[in-house]
């Protein structure tokens, strides 16, 4: 038996493509059973053919696309060694914490868009189930770097998101209150978008309120967007390691100075 790593490919797969080929001819074939066999076994990735996502892989990434298959459940089949992994522009309306359970490489999930709110959303699929994010659904992903949320009608920010976030989008939700709490895990977050969770195309129907610590802690934020939440002042104790600020299309009337004061590290900052 040749002895070789199988890097996740099933072992009756290579053994198959050597005991097919007849012993007298084995030298001549060599070369063409490692042709077939060399991108799957460098890339260590072998997935069935019933996954109805584009599996694409390169020497340090292997990205799922799943990009608009009218999926209601996150596939199996994915494999083991995903590192990104794109769903969105499906109606998965479930994430728990087995879902992601057997992906522990993924370092990027890209969400958006499995329930568009209506009046952002195609009029011919008006979402009426607002997808359901368990507690601690991506907690087991101890690489995740990024994680985008966008368009999914979620009304809270998730809970027992892993630590290991740089990366946090949650635009066009229906989050219309932001605490303190809700990043309590987060402290290595630099980059959160928050933005069109309250505004005339996304109507909240509410007050959009941050409480006054709610980015307290966040001591690596450096891009922060606001934008579309009908905020009427610029939220206090933001961090001062910020360098992008997008606060545009609010109904801030007035700044005054120690709003920004805080700020020495800003470079950008949007108010149109």
């Amino acid at each position: 038996m040749v002895n070789m790593h199988w890097n996740g490919l099933p072992r009756e797969v290579i053994e198959s493509a050597f005991l097919e080929v007849p012993r007298a001819k084995m030298p001549h074939a060599l070369p063409f059973v490692f042709l077939f066999l060399f991108p799957m076994l460098l890339s260590g990735a072998w997935f069935p053919k019933s996954l109805p996502c584009d599996v694409k892989a390169s020497e340090d990434t292997v990205t799922v696309d799943c990009v608009d298959r009218r999926l209601t459940e996150v596939p199996r089949g994915i494999p083991a060694n995903a590192t990104n992994l794109t769903l969105s522009i499906n109606h998965i309306p479930h994430i728990h914490p087995k879902t992601f359970a057997h992906l522990e490489n993924l370092v990027e999930i890209d969400f958006r868009c499995n329930c568009v709110p209506v009046r952002m959303g195609p009029k011919d699929c008006v979402c009426t189930m607002r997808p359901k994010i368990e507690y601690g659904s991506f907690a087991a992903l101890k690489r995740l770097k990024s994680l985008y949320l966008d368009a999914n009608q979620l009304m809270e920010i998730p809970r027992g998101l892993p630590t290991t976030l740089s990366l946090l989008s949650l635009e066009a939700n229906s989050i219309s209150f932001i605490q303190k709490a809700n990043f309590s895990e987060l402290g290595n977050i630099e980059i959160l978008y928050l933005g069109q969770n309250c505004y005339y195309r996304n109507p909240c129907n509410i007050s959009f309120e941050i409480e006054e610590t709610a980015f307290l802690e966040l001591k690596r934020l450096t891009i922060l967007s606001l934008k579309s939440n009908n905020l009427t002042h610029i939220p206090p104790n933001l961090s001062s390691t910020l360098k992008e600020l997008y606060i545009y299309n609010n109904m801030i009337q007035v700044i005054q100075e120690q709003d920004l004061s805080a700020l020495s590290n800003l470079e950008i900052l949007d108010l149109s």
